[in-house]
């Protein structure tokens, strides 16, 4: 079933500090997938979460109508293996 292939379903298996970064305007995965299992890993307890919402990005950050949204991802990504990435400890 499609449940199968959901991966909020398995929420409770979540064990790695997990970071969202949305594009507002992304047409693959509406932003309202990634809060939605944001929202269900915060709900269960689990391992660290984060929620970026980047506007004027698409689905990844090769295609940008702003430069700027590039820069931004970077700096959220850089930071959380900072945080989160063992060999920065």
């Amino acid at each position: 079933s499609w449940l199968k292939s959901s991966p909020i379903m398995y929420t409770g298996n979540v064990t790695t500090p997990t970071m969202f970064i949305v594009g507002m305007d992304d047409l693959r995965t509406p932003p309202g997938q990634s809060n939605e299992f944001f929202t269900a890993l915060k709900l269960a307890g689990k391992a660290p979460t984060e929620l970026i919402y980047v506007p004027d990005a698409y689905h990844g950050t090769e295609i940008s109508a702003n430069p700027h949204a590039h820069a931004r991802w970077r700096f959220h990504v850089l930071n959380w293996f900072k945080k989160w990435d063992p060999a920065h400890q």
